[in-house]
């Protein structure tokens, strides 16, 4: 019984060191937040994920955008060749 109480404690203090940690990475300005860097390839992975998820649920009770006509669809943009 002991030993898990310092485990769950030492999980607790972990948690609370990993936070403080972060907190300070982001307020110190430590993390590169440029767009043209590059994010490492776990980074990349997390936001992609979490942009996908996001916007299929809050788009989930919009609904569909109506269908191009065919004079939309031979529209190309301004200096571009098809």
């Amino acid at each position: 019984m002991r030993r898990a109480a310092w485990f769950i404690g030492g999980l607790a203090a972990a948690g609370v060191l990993a936070g403080v940690g972060g907190l300070t990475i982001v307020y110190a300005g430590l993390f590169d937040a440029r767009a043209s860097t590059p994010h490492g390839p776990i980074v990349a992975w997390a936001t992609h994920t979490t942009m996908i998820h996001y916007i299929r649920r809050a788009s989930a009770s919009l609904p569909p955008p109506p269908a191009f006509t065919p004079a939309q669809a031979s529209l190309t943009p301004t200096g571009l060749t098809v």
